[in-house]
């Protein structure tokens, strides 16, 4: 008898409920954006450490599609490492795991955000952990 497969929906992707919950810029706190990757976050958190959704930002759509499919490549790339490594601790400890390929696009979306947002916000982007 072949080995029977169960698969289970994935619920790594945020809920839009658990993350923040409305427009932002409503407080200090919320006028300051970080963009740094996680696993199955959502990219974006503002500066009371809360994960935050791009659409909830005053930005244009496309910059928010952007946001989601940086973290979107970050999720794929961090699985695949990881099954294939088969090792403990995230993929990005490993030398050859492409950071600079992340931090650029971080970077570049960091700046594209400042120009979006404009002076009243703050907009940081943490690099990924190096081992």
């Amino acid at each position: 008898m072949p080995p029977r497969i169960t698969i289970r929906p994935c619920h790594c992707r945020p809920d839009p409920l658990d993350a923040h919950a409305g427009p932002w810029g409503e407080t200090p706190d919320d006028r300051t954006v970080t963009l740094w990757l996680d696993i199955c976050a959502t990219g974006l958190w503002d500066g009371s450490g809360m994960s935050g959704m791009p659409e909830h930002l005053p930005i244009p759509f496309a910059l928010a599609q952007d946001i989601g499919r940086w973290q979107a490549d970050y999720d794929d790339s961090w699985n695949i490492a990881r099954w294939h490594s088969r090792e403990e601790g995230p993929p990005e400890f490993s030398p050859d795991y492409p950071h600079d390929h992340f931090d650029r696009r971080g970077e570049a979306l960091a700046e594209r955000l400042r120009a979006a947002l404009g002076e009243a916000w703050t907009v940081r982007h943490a690099p990924l952990m190096r081992g």
